[in-house]
């Protein structure tokens, strides 16, 4: 009170409004037994001549020091070992500071002063300390933690030589790291993590200062950023990351190590998801770079089992972000380098050697090299069947990739094959219902159609789709996929009617989910438009054709494979109203399309000209009929060959012209 001691508004205007000055004030003139006159005395002479007359957060600042100082020196004759407390303290985060984080742990060397050490293992003690530190004003306790202001951390810190400053940052940092639990992913929220990551972001920063305690900062700050990746918090994630690899570089003097390779490639995948593709790329390339370096070729291999993981993971990202950066030429060489080197620390028959040639197949594959993928593939099967221990999941998948390009090359049967084999190792491993079942089911399907085995393809699909609506509910992509290719075989089926129903609400969901001019939407819209048409609802068939046509005009340009069904299957619509002049102008327009696309001998070539001989036929043109009909017929059988289903139904109808 100022009326009572003149010394104290004085001192009020000296603590510069900062509460803890003058709790400190208050405590240390208890302590003391002093007068506020007094302590103001003490003050004005360790005071700096030049903050004597000014005031600020500088004059706030020093009476701080000055007030904790004057603390520190009484309880450095009292209770050393609080000292140490409040010294140890202050080289984390101010908040929260959580009792768990003192107990006892199993450890090879000490890394607390053993007076310390041997304080807090008792819970009674450590409860001393703590109501000591906060009776000198220096904590405020909760129920399972304690604060401390962070300047007082700082004052602290400032009272210290530089030996005993690193001794304890080095205590700090290594003290958090025991305590936080290290994970190589967190699945979420953990509260142990949530309370120690301030903790261990002080702790790095102070030990980074010292220059100790590189090993376990690096530790512990990646580790942070694990934490804040897996929380979706990917700016703090991005943040640790970058110290974490530079904190590691120094431990390792830069030279090559997994650790290094993995710190970096955690970096590159929080840039690739920020949207950094150029960042994230030079991060992959960096890890891939320092993996070959590491592990391969065999004989200059410089640590020793590799570790798949690491040296699978930065080679897949890089290539990802090289197809995403537009260029798959770079990710097919980055492929090819990563075989070379699997091949030499493991040979052939080797899971991860599997996993590469897989995903070089599908480099491959998007390009449109269907033979090259397919070599690919079949490699990657042999791999994964022939390693000592294979997975019979990667190879259920491999079996399926390389199927769906069997049937791209126009070989169902071998594809039926191979995703046969797929489904029930998919059984064995998964039981009836999974949804890697679903996933070989509906590629059944799909090759059933494709050799006109149309009542096992519903069958196969419906199946597929009732794992997934189980797994996933009915309004998920994958459901409405399946919907859609259950949709087109039932059409295919004679079963219109259900079609249209499938393939409506396949269209309801695309049109919200994907917006009226996507890819999935035109889709829709062609097989919702045969369905009906086989329902005699022509004006409604058509519309959804021409709807479809409009779109696919914009973004195709007026000549392309979807601009060419579009064409046949208004054609179709028109000759069954039997607008024949009509239906032959479209069919023909599909014709020149196709035949500039794919080259004269395609299948689409033949499903045109086959339409088109038919649509002659009805005109009564009989021998022009006849040449498209036999151009069709020496397609399919050249391609397809003499039993298919599409060259019996061709060789039938031109018997019937003949006959």
């Amino acid at each position: 009170a100022p009326d009572a001691d003149p010394g104290a508004k004085k001192l009020v205007e000296l603590a510069g409004g900062c509460p803890t000055n003058l709790r400190l004030f208050r405590y240390w003139s208890q302590l003391r037994g002093s007068s506020c006159s007094d302590v103001l005395a003490r003050l004005d002479a360790r005071m700096p001549e030049a903050l004597r007359t000014q005031a600020g957060p500088e004059v706030s600042k020093a009476v701080l020091r000055f007030s904790t100082s004057e603390l520190l020196a009484r309880l450095d004759k009292e209770d050393k070992t609080t000292k140490d407390l409040l010294t140890l303290v202050s080289y984390l985060g101010p908040r929260d500071i959580p009792f768990f984080l003192f107990e006892e742990r199993d450890r090879e060397e000490e890394i607390l002063s053993k007076r310390l050490s041997e304080a807090i293992r008792d819970a009674s003690k450590l409860r001393a300390m703590l109501i000591r530190l906060e009776s000198y004003g220096f904590i405020e306790r909760h129920p399972d933690s304690f604060s401390i202001h962070e300047l007082l951390q700082e004052a602290v810190r400032d009272s210290l030589t530089a030996e005993a400053s690193r001794a304890w940052a080095n205590a700090a940092t290594r003290l958090v790291a025991e305590a936080f639990p290290r994970q190589g992913q967190y699945a979420g929220p953990v509260p142990v993590c949530t309370r120690l990551v301030p903790h261990a972001l002080a702790a790095t920063l102070h030990a980074e200062e010292a220059s100790v305690a590189r090993e376990a900062s690096s530790q512990l700050i990646y580790s942070s950023g694990l934490y804040f990746h897996a929380n979706g918090a990917l700016d703090e994630a991005k943040t640790c990351y970058q110290l974490a690899v530079s904190l590691t570089r120094r431990v390792f003097k830069d030279a090559p190590h997994p650790t290094l390779a993995t710190r970096i490639n955690s970096l590159g995948t929080i840039e690739h998801e920020l949207g950094n593709l150029q960042a994230a790329k030079d991060c992959f390339e960096k890890a891939f770079e320092m993996c070959e370096a590491v592990y391969g070729p065999l004989e200059e291999a410089v640590y020793g089992a590799p570790d798949e993981k690491l040296l699978t993971i930065p080679i897949r990202n890089l290539c990802t972000i090289l197809e995403e950066l537009g260029d798959p030429e770079a990710a097919q060489q980055t492929y090819e380098r990563a075989m070379r080197i699997y091949l030499e620390v493991y040979g052939w028959n080797h899971p991860l050697v599997a996993e590469c040639a897989d995903r070089f197949g599908r480099t491959w594959h998007r390009l449109g090299k269907l033979a090259k993928a397919r070599n690919c593939y079949e490699k990657a099967v042999l791999a994964e069947e022939s390693a000592p221990e294979h997975n019979p999941g990667a190879l259920a998948t491999y079996l399926n990739t390389l199927a769906m390009v069997l049937m791209e090359m126009g070989e169902p049967g071998l594809a039926h094959e191979r995703i046969s084999r797929a489904l029930r190792l998919d059984k064995q491993s998964y039981g009836e219902s999974h949804p890697a079942i679903a996933r070989d089911l509906a590629n059944l399907g799909h090759a059933c159609r494709e050799l006109r085995q149309l009542q096992d393809a519903e069958r196969y699909y419906r199946d597929a789709l009732n794992i997934i609506e189980r797994e996933e509910g009915e309004d998920s992509p994958l459901t409405v996929s399946l919907m859609n290719h259950l949709g087109v075989v039932l059409l295919d089926n004679g079963k219109a009617a259900q079609a249209r129903t499938c393939l409506e609400q396949a269209l309801a969901y695309n049109e919200q989910h994907y917006g009226p001019e996507s890819n999935e939407v035109v889709r829709n819209l062609v097989n919702l438009g045969r369905a009906l048409d086989e329902l005699n609802a022509h004006t409604q068939a058509m519309a959804a054709f021409e709807r479809a046509l409009g779109v696919v005009r914009d973004t195709d340009g007026p000549e392309s494979e979807r601009v060419a069904t579009i064409h046949y299957r208004m054609g179709k619509s028109l000759q069954k109203q039997e607008q024949l002049p009509e239906a032959l102008s479209q069919l023909q327009k599909a014709m020149r399309i196709d035949d500039k696309v794919f080259g004269k001998t395609h299948a689409s070539v033949a499903r045109d000209a086959y339409a088109i001989g038919c649509v002659l036929a009805d005109m009564n043109d009989t021998v022009v009929a006849m040449g498209h009909l036999t151009l069709a017929l020496d397609i399919y059988e050249s391609t397809l060959g003499k039993n298919d289903p599409r060259s019996r139904k061709v060789r039938a109808r031109l018997d019937t012209l003949s006959g």
